[in-house]
């Protein structure tokens, strides 16, 4: 039996940790909400996961507290098993997850990030996108974890390739959902059935993920509640903006999609739904998309 520390069980982490339980793994959790699946061993401290955990899970809201939660001034490293592998399968900054690899590799531990793609319904069924940093050897000692957990798992590079992936991934993302809000603006105002206009969109060269999966439930259907955060997003694009442009890349076609949402995050209520950032689009074409 190996042993499974998880450390953030919120809407992703806890049907990930779930699913790692009912292919086998024992699986020790640790949440601040204190609520955990019945599965799951909860335990009352971090460093109660760290002591039990072959391999170390962290799913977390960003690189700065994974960095703290292993070696702040309470880190759990002095904790860990000296085999144990380390796996930050948050939406950490790369630059950052390299620096964090090096002071972790001089203490003697494996550490590789493991990024996610695909939502709550994803992790629940099992069959997320994983992009994943590391050495060869670190990753195919997580492999079958990753199995359990996704349909789709990428080695992509060195130690952080994994979580620029990731970041990259959700800036094009989100340059597709702000553009899509604006076409879907223009063909309503021109007196196209958006619902219509969807059918074509989505059998023709123009679908993207907002189409194929946000768009009708969450914006025309008025539900904006995809499981993803706007907040969440933002940093996700700002980091693969700031990563990008490390390189000297000016990423004129991203701006102004990064722009407007942060603008929504700015503007609407916290904890507002990524996919409500077509309010915004639509307060500029004074409309409410899907209604007349």
């Amino acid at each position: 039996m190996i042993n499974i520390g998880f450390i953030g069980l919120g809407l992703m982490g806890t049907p990930m940790a779930a699913n790692l339980v009912e292919a086998g793994y024992s699986v020790f959790g640790f949440d601040l909400s204190g609520v955990y699946p019945e599965c799951v061993s909860g335990q009352s401290s971090i460093n109660d996961v760290a002591g039990n955990a072959d391999i170390l899970v962290l799913m977390l809201p960003d690189g700065k507290i994974v960095r703290d939660v292993l070696i702040g001034d309470e880190g759990i490293v002095t904790s860990l098993q000296s085999d144990c592998i380390i796996i930050d399968m948050s939406s950490s900054h790369p630059t950052g997850t390299k620096e964090l690899g090096n002071e972790l590799k001089c203490k003697g531990l494996a550490f590789i990030d493991a990024p996610v793609s695909g939502g709550v319904k994803k992790a629940e069924a099992g069959t997320l996108a994983i992009m994943v940093g590391g050495e060869e050897t670190d990753f195919r000692r997580a492999k079958p974890l990753f199995d359990v957990l996704g349909e789709n798992v990428f080695h992509v590079g060195a130690l952080g390739a994994g979580h620029a992936t990731k970041a990259l991934n959700n800036l094009l993302s989100a340059v597709g959902l702000v553009a899509s809000m604006e076409v879907f603006s223009a063909a309503q105002k021109s007196g196209i059935d958006p619902r219509k206009f969807l059918e074509v969109i989505n059998a023709s060269t123009g679908k993207n993920n907002t189409t194929e999966v946000k768009m009708e439930p969450h914006v025309l259907d008025r539900a904006f509640a995809s499981g993803f955060g706007l907040s969440l997003m933002v940093k996700d694009i700002n980091t693969a903006m700031d990563y990008a442009q490390s390189f000297g890349l000016n990423m004129e076609a991203c701006k102004k999609a990064v722009e407007i949402a942060q603008t929504a995050d700015e503007q609407l209520s916290a904890g507002a739904d990524h996919t409500e950032v077509a309010k915004i689009v639509e307060a500029k074409a004074s409309i409410k998309l899907g209604r007349n």
